[in-house]
């Protein structure tokens, strides 16, 4: 093999590139680990506070030092392994804008025009079929319905500049369409922030391209109910005046004292507070405006300034009185909430923190000083009042600012307030957190203004989204969302390993006794590749979920398709009278053609997985296409190396035992012959799928129809028909209960699957609420104590109770379902594309295509014949389009394998009996296929029975898969292509 050297060193740099990458995984475990041994120390009910609380305060303090550089937690936390929300317990959360909402708002009460509201009824109902843009709909609907009356008209406003009388449609459906996407911007721009207050670890917030969708996952997240209510929450932008941070040292100095005499003797605190009070020297003579803030720190400790040594007041000046990190902002907030301290204070001071670290001041948070003036408590001004803001580059320097515009109702209000607080600095707070304090220059008329200082264009951006907030006319709404309790994700960790373990250990044993050394080595082989996979996967930044370990474990059984290719070829150039040398390198030649092409189409149906699947099924895609490029690498290049080593240096190697050397090496079978058998047997589990989808029919998961599906586990063994009985008048809706009620066993005999289409077009908060109380009203009985509410909930951390939910509303259903079929269309024609590139004929590319259909058809009917009488759950979901599109891509490699020896035995062999040459080729490729089924059906068997009860629909999905998949490419596949080129392959 040339450039040896070249590919040892690119092995051990990919080598030490995953291990760097893998470390940050182990030095964040060994981190947390001590944070729950320094929680030990503390009471039972406060050890989960206090082992958060040691990792915020180490949060931006240097963990691991590799020398040439440094990393903090925070940063080893961002490179560490993820883990999805089915391994780590949490919530993923679906909103969406309402297109309709946002242009009724925009329309104002011109949204009763009858032509309008008309126009409104059809672009919905193009919605719900798919058939066109919403606003695009609406213009059209519109000038319909009003004989031709410019769609300007509705919105024309004295408020509004950017939608004038005279316009044309088209310009003013650009404006809409902006609008909406402001609308989004704005909506993600508040949820990003409570998500970032909220406290979760490792969050994922995206907007979802191509819609006006918002994904949200929150690992590790036990308070469902208020997350959701934070996410939909209306948005409260407020206009607050503040107070100099110099003029409330002395306060502040006197409020250190209090906290003092608090943590010394609580009895003592009024006493001391009043000594407090009159001996407090002049704090602002002690501290400078420019004390920096570590000389600032220095001058007080723990023990003497419990409060000046957490809130630095070396930042005081404009509206702040100090800043502090994160991990002392919740101490800082007791203290200052304390009766005692509050009297130090005036009676109109309110304090709010900085929405984040600012660069300032290290990353430390600032605490600003708000004044209260009006009885009622409110702000003098509040969101409502902006019409619109945008970020620009400043007329003078490279910096960003914000351009501000108020309405009518705004400009007057907005003059009398700046022209007031001259000078002083005025905070622009949304949910409670000040974004920015902007210094007022001069009385400001008209409605107009400009925020200036040291932004970016992103940040300038961010501010603007936050004044935009105010004027949010449609608030996102929650259209799907996954609950997963911490206990199940650590079930599904401990299944998931043990599925992995046992897989991995399986497919060693099995290459070890079949090939001998030569399978040993490829086990070497396996095992880089598994620690290169890991470390890619780590690299990019991919989640890894219980569907991804399933990809893992499947890539491993694949993976050792590339030997088995390899070994089956040296081992015919051996046969053939070849010497080891030349075997090996007629071996790996030879075999490269067809690796490359069953890998290729594989990776195909990993792609078109990652594009059109949700977060599940894009990382077990993710998964199985880095393990495939990963096993390439590996099974050509490191097991290669690794043989010519070995015969370099003992002059030999073996690829088989005795038993194995020659095994069906001399089968011979007439495939081509017995093909009309293999029809018919088809035809009849055909013919019997078509009766029972009629008949039967499929048991559709609610990400295809809607509706609730909730896991519940209870604190003794119960039955389906217990349970099924206790809901069965529970679901109530108008006359009649709901029919749409499902009830299995899932894993274990206490926990039950619940599936319901109670009111699931209507997926507000308070119809969850309603559901969950349902349920507990009706299954109470089954447990033995008297389980709470908030218990059953899980609201209250009991072991007991809903373990997992899940809600997803018609729109994202109807979706989810036009995906799948994309998806399964998408893949079939590539796939086809691609063979009639490789191998020249369409008839091969319809005989692989046809073999391709009959074996997903053939997994629905099978779905459809058992889902009533299997023992676990088998429905149509995005797990199974998954396992659909992964058999193609199985069945195709299978398939173009066998299709890549037809061509060579064609090329070496022109004057043979075509029929034959084609039996010839099948059973020249029979070890090849038996073995690759074989260790595949053997890592699918171990994720079957031990990788618990999430993926066991899937698995076995898979496991029918490869079965027929290997029946069809050599019994289906190859005859269907030979009868549809009989007559010219006779010429």
């Amino acid at each position: 093999m040339q450039s040896k050297g070249v590919i040892k060193w690119v092995a051990i740099l990919m080598g030490l590139a995953c291990l760097y990458q893998l470390s940050f995984t182990w030095k964040t475990s060994s981190v947390e680990k001590a944070a729950v041994e320094y929680a030990k120390s503390f009471p039972a009910e406060e050890q989960a506070s206090m082992e958060q609380y040691y990792l915020d305060s180490i949060e931006n303090k240097t963990v691991y030092n590799v020398g040439l550089t440094s990393f903090t937690y925070k940063q080893c936390k961002e490179k560490e392994i993820n883990l999805g929300l089915d391994l780590k317990g949490g919530m993923n959360v679906m909103l969406e804008i309402q297109v309709e909402d946002v242009v009724k708002s925009l329309a104002g009460e011109s949204q009763n025009d009858p032509a309008f509201v008309a126009a409104i009824a059809e672009a919905n109902e193009a919605l719900r079929q798919g058939t066109g843009g919403y606003i695009e709909t609406l213009a059209e609907a519109y000038a319909k319905a009003s004989n031709g009356q410019p769609l300007a008209d509705i919105f024309v406003s004295p408020d509004r500049k950017d939608i004038k009388s005279g316009m044309s449609d088209d310009e003013v459906v650009k404006v809409l369409k902006q609008e909406t996407d402001d609308a989004l911007a704005a909506s993600f721009n508040i949820i990003r922030s409570r998500i970032d207050h909220f406290g979760v670890v490792q969050p994922n917030i995206q907007r979802l391209p191509n819609s006006n969708r918002i994904l949200v996952e929150l690992p590790g997240v036990k308070e469902p109910e208020r997350v959701r209510k934070l996410l939909q929450g209306t948005a409260s932008l407020e206009f607050w005046t503040t107070y100099n941070g110099q003029e409330l040292l002395p306060a502040l100095q006197r409020a250190d004292m209090v906290v003092k005499a608090y943590r010394d003797a609580n009895k003592e605190v009024e006493t001391k507070a009043e000594e407090a009070k009159s001996d407090a020297p002049a704090l602002a003579t002690e501290i400078s405006e420019e004390a920096k803030a570590e000389e600032a720190a220095a001058r007080f400790s723990r023990e003497r300034n419990p409060l000046l040594a957490l809130l630095n007041p070396g930042y005081a000046g404009g509206a702040v009185v100090g800043a502090a990190t994160a991990a002392d902002t919740v101490a800082i907030n007791r203290y200052l909430a304390l009766p005692e301290v509050r009297d130090c204070f005036p009676s109109d001071v309110r304090f709010k923190w900085g929405i984040k670290g600012d660069k300032l001041a290290d990353g430390q948070f600032f605490l600003y000083a708000i004044k209260v003036e009006r009885a009622d408590g409110k702000a003098p001004l509040d969101g409502s009042v902006i019409s619109d803001a945008r970020a620009t580059y400043a007329q003078t320097g490279a910096n960003a600012e914000v351009s501000m515009a108020m309405n009518s109702n705004g400009i007057t209000e907005w003059a009398q307030l700046t022209g007031e607080n001259v000078g002083k600095c005025i905070a622009i707070v949304l949910d409670g957190y000040v974004y920015s304090a902007p210094v007022v220059r001069g009385k400001i008329e008209g409605g107009n203004s400009s925020i200036s200082g040291d932004f970016t264009i992103q940040e300038a951006q961010d501010l603007a989204n936050v004044l935009k907030s105010g004027k949010v006319p449609a608030p996102a709404r929650i259209i799907q969302d996954t609950v997963v309790g911490p206990s199940l994700g650590q079930e599904s960790i401990n299944a998931g390993m043990l599925s992995f373990l046992l897989a991995f250990v399986l497919v060693l044993l099995y290459m070890g006794l079949f090939y001998r050394t030569a399978g040993w080595v490829s086990d070497v082989a396996l095992i880089a590749n598994v620690f290169l996979l890991m470390g890619c996967l780590v690299s990019f930044g991919a989640v890894l979920t219980l569907p991804g370990i399933a990809g893992i474990v499947l890539t491993m059984g694949m993976a050792v398709d590339a030997n088995v290719i390899i070994y089956e070829r040296i081992k015919e150039e051996l046969r053939g009278g070849k010497g080891i040398h030349a075997a090996i390198k007629d071996g790996f030649s030879n075999a490269y053609s067809a690796i490359i092409d069953g890998n290729l189409t594989t990776i195909i149906t990993g792609i078109v997985l990652f594009v059109f699947g949700n977060g599940p099924v894009q990382g077990f895609a993710t998964t199985l296409v880095i393990g495939i490029l990963t096993s390439l690498f590996c099974s050509i290049f490191i097991t290669r190396l690794l043989i010519e080593a070995i015969v370099a240096k003992w002059g030999k190697i073996s690829f088989s035992y005795k038993w194995s050397e020659n095994l069906l090496s001399n089968f011979h079978f007439d495939f081509i012959g017995k093909r009309k058998w293999a029809y018919i047997a088809s035809g009849v589990v055909i013919l019997a799928g078509v009766a029972s989808l009629v008949f039967h029919g499929l048991n559709y998961g609610v990400e295809f129809t809607g509706g609730r599906t909730f896991v519940v586990r209870f604190d003794q063994n119960v039955s389906a028909e217990q349970v099924r009985g206790a809901l069965e008048n529970a679901f109530v809706e108008g006359d009649a209960a709901t029919t749409s009620l499902e009830v299995k066993q899932y894993g274990a005999e206490n926990q039950m699957r619940i599936v319901t289409q109670y009111k699931f077009d209507d997926t507000s908060e308070a119809t969850t609420e309603e559901v969950e109380t349902i349920l507990y009203n009706a299954l109470k009985s089954l447990y033995t104590y008297d389980i709470t509410l908030d218990g059953f909930r899980n609201t209250q951390d009991d072991v007991n109770g809903i373990v997992s939910a899940d809600k997803i509303g018609p729109a994202i259903a109807k979706d989810m379902t036009m995906g799948a079929v994309f998806s399964l269309l998408f893949a079939l024609i590539a796939i086809s594309l691609y063979i009639v590139f490789r191998f020249r004929k369409w008839q091969w590319a319809a005989g692989a295509t046809l073999a391709l259909v009959h074996d997903a058809f053939i997994i629905i009917a099978l779905f459809s014949m058992f889902y009533s009488v299997m023992p676990f759950n088998l429905e149509i979901n995005q797990a199974f389009i998954a396992a659909i599109l992964t058999i193609i891509g199985y069945s195709i490699n299978d398939t173009v394998v066998i299709f890549d020896r037809i061509r060579e035995y064609l090329t070496l062999y022109p004057k043979r009996d075509t029929v034959s040459t084609l039996n010839a080729a099948l059973c020249s490729t029979l070890m090849r296929t038996l073995n690759t089924s074989g260790t595949t059906l053997v890592t699918l068997l171990a994720i079957f029975i031990f990788g618990g009860e999430t993926i066991r629909g899937f698995v076995f999905a898979l496991l029918i898969g490869v079965v027929v998949g290997t029946y069809s490419s050599l019994f289906i596949a190859t005859p269907l292509a030979y009868d549809m080129q009989r007559k010219q392959l006779k010429k």
